[in-house]
């Protein structure tokens, strides 16, 4: 519904964990961003989040660069390396975007 009113980027946030990114309708959709700054330790994935650059050229959304972080010492995040730890991150997220993009469909 979002992209249908407009809407050029989505980006979720709330789940407390990082999720997936699919196009819909030629719009990007982040799902979830995971918890930045989370003073509650419920578990790993809670400490994890991504930061979304997104890079535009005009009105169109060109690139977008995922910076994974962790939350340490309760509130305070660390932007990760992905070949230093982020790269977990990273792969979970791609993961759940193929099986989004493999999955059909609902009906309705």
């Amino acid at each position: 519904a979002l992209v249908a009113f407009g809407a050029d980027v989505i980006l979720g946030s709330h789940s407390h964990w990082a999720g997936p990114l699919e196009l819909v309708g030629g719009r990007l959709v982040v799902h979830s961003l995971g918890d930045l700054v989370f003073d509650l330790r419920h578990d790993a994935r809670t400490q994890q989040a991504v930061i979304a650059e997104l890079t535009f050229v005009g009105t169109r959304l060109a690139q977008v660069d995922l910076h994974p972080t962790l939350t340490l010492d309760r509130s305070q995040p660390n932007l990760l390396e992905p070949a230093g730890g982020g790269d977990a991150l990273l792969r979970a997220i791609r993961a759940g975007s193929e099986r989004l993009v493999h999955t059909p469909a609902p009906l309705p």
